[in-house]
């Protein structure tokens, strides 16, 4: 699985925005910026996407900035993802499974393969999907699990 920085940023800033949801206001794009790490110019780009996309929405004047469009509880990580640009495909297959999938003889062996990929897409998008911001809230406000120095 790889996404992109725009995706990934693209979560970071829906994530804060949703932190500050149940005060209602706004966030100037510096504040968030800051908050995030992103790059100023690249967080408009992001959060004019997910304005057209309905999640979030742009205040003007005093006080203004952005918001979400939605409660942090109907707001999917999954919707965020496809609107950022990041599209239904989150397994990116490597050059070896394309290669492999030209090379291979049996066509049945190729499509056992090719399912296996499909299964693990689907399962990425049911978590994505299913994990709503005020979930991923929720999760983080917990304390920090234990190191697990397993190898």
């Amino acid at each position: 699985m790889r996404m992109n920085a725009r995706s990934c940023y693209a979560v970071l800033a829906a994530v804060e925005l949703a932190r500050d949801q149940p005060a209602g206001k706004a966030l100037c794009v510096r504040e968030l910026a800051g908050r995030t790490g992103v790059p100023e110019g690249f967080l408009v780009q992001i959060l004019q996407t997910l304005r057209r996309a309905g999640i979030v929405e742009s205040v003007r004047g005093a006080g203004g900035g952005f918001r979400l469009a939605a409660p942090p509880g109907e707001v999917s990580v999954g919707r965020v993802l496809r609107a950022s640009g990041g599209g239904d495909g989150y397994v990116e297959t490597s050059s070896f499974a394309d290669g492999a999938l030209e090379l291979t003889a049996s066509q049945e062996t190729a499509r056992a393969l090719g399912m296996v990929l499909s299964e693990a897409e689907r399962a990425l998008a049911r978590t994505f999907d299913g994990l709503t911001l005020a979930a991923v809230l929720a999760r983080v406000a917990g304390p920090a699990p234990a190191p697990d120095y397993q190898i």
